[in-house]
């Protein structure tokens, strides 16, 4: 009995020595720096970021590793054959010296420890930042991946981890948000974004309606402007000053005619405005913008000799001007100029737009003018 009790206990003391060998083996091999470097190759030419996600750490708590932040890297890596062969000869040099000291963007570190003995190796990503340039006073610029906002102080935006991002950027200023998407690479270069908002307002579409709005207001209100002896306070979607500048030059033109004319018709009929003209500037603490466009009028006179009506309907090109009023939080329409541009040639503007005033309002001056137009 006792001899079989001694076997056994040699028996069962060689199963746990051995199961000890298996679980050494077992855990130098999940800890080996190389072996984690091989991991990490694998993840990379297979595409595979759940195997890559496991493989990584960041020493900043505010950029966690995230499956999109994994997928961001791998999509880098992938589309960088250059950085990934830099990536992978770098780690496995690291992981042949079992060297944690580096400062590249991606390198080997110590994570704890894997069964209490053996130390466990990871990949750290240096977290990045983006420097934003050509941010004017008052605007503020906020930028996100598909999953969460970028901190910023002050210019820099960050932290971020390395990789290709699809990134949503939001313009607040006086004007309102505008929102754009770019495409942008973070790695171990400064990152670089110049905001230029001029170019990336005039293509906003709600910029755009704001202004053609206006100006069509301002069409309209001229028509009233032009039965109304051109008071100046029929143009309420114009500055005070060219409201107040075209009323006095019409005006002494009007006296000049007035006592020939038997009554007059207005009606304003639409307009074609091209979109790629519009073009919008900021200086003086002010927002400009220019636009060009072709404007259509029925008009219609009677002169007292002879009471024969005259229609003198026309299309003409013109240039729009407009300020942005900060204190009404609209624009006004600030000058214009004649352009030349003739409705024929306006139509084949490539994205133009296009308004037809189904019912023209007609205004009318004179007491007994019976024009019809």
């Amino acid at each position: 009995m006792e001899w079989n009790k001694c076997i056994k206990i040699i028996i069962g003391s060689s199963v746990v020595f051995f199961a000890l060998l298996i679980s050494i083996g077992i855990g130098w091999a999940k800890t080996s720096p190389k072996n984690v470097v091989e991991d990490f190759k694998q993840a990379v030419n297979e595409n595979d970021a759940a195997a890559l996600k496991p493989l990584l750490i960041t020493g900043d708590k505010n950029v966690p590793i995230t499956k999109a932040s994994t997928q961001a890297l791998l999509a880098y890596l992938r589309s960088n054959k250059s950085a990934a062969r830099q990536v992978t000869q770098s780690l496995t040099e690291q992981a042949g010296e079992k060297n944690t000291d580096g400062d590249g963007v991606l390198q080997l570190s110590e994570d704890g420890r894997q069964f209490l003995f053996f130390k466990k190796y990871k990949i750290e990503v240096e977290p990045q930042s983006i420097t934003v340039y050509g941010l004017r006073e008052g605007e503020v610029l906020a930028l996100n991946t598909s999953e969460r906002g970028i901190l910023r102080k002050g210019n820099s935006y960050g932290p971020i981890l390395p990789g290709n991002y699809k990134i949503k950027q939001q313009l607040t200023n006086d004007l309102g948000i505008f929102m754009k998407n770019a495409k942008i690479s973070v790695w171990d270069q400064e990152v670089s974004l110049h905001v230029d908002s001029e170019a990336w307002m005039a293509h906003a579409k709600s910029l755009q309606k704001a202004v053609f709005d206006r100006i069509n207001q301002f069409n309209a209100e001229v028509s009233d402007w032009e039965t109304s002896d051109y008071a100046p306070q029929k143009l309420p979607s114009a500055t005070e000053t060219l409201a107040k500048t075209q009323s006095a030059l019409r005006i002494r033109e009007f006296a000049a005619l007035k006592d020939q004319l038997d009554g007059m018709q207005s009606a304003y009929l639409g307009m074609l405005a091209d979109p790629d003209s519009l073009t919008i500037t900021h200086y003086g603490n002010q927002w400009n913008v220019s636009v060009d466009t072709v404007v259509s009028y029925k008009f219609g006179y009677t002169l007292k000799k002879g009471k024969e009506q005259k229609d003198a309907s026309y299309n003409r090109g013109i240039t729009f001007r407009l300020i942005y009023d900060t204190t009404q939080k609209h624009w006004l329409v600030s000058g214009l100029s004649d352009n030349y541009i003739t409705k024929q040639a306006a139509s084949e503007w490539p994205k133009k737009q296009q308004w037809t005033i189904d019912h023209p309002q007609l205004h009318t001056w004179g007491a007994d003018s019976g024009t019809d137009l």
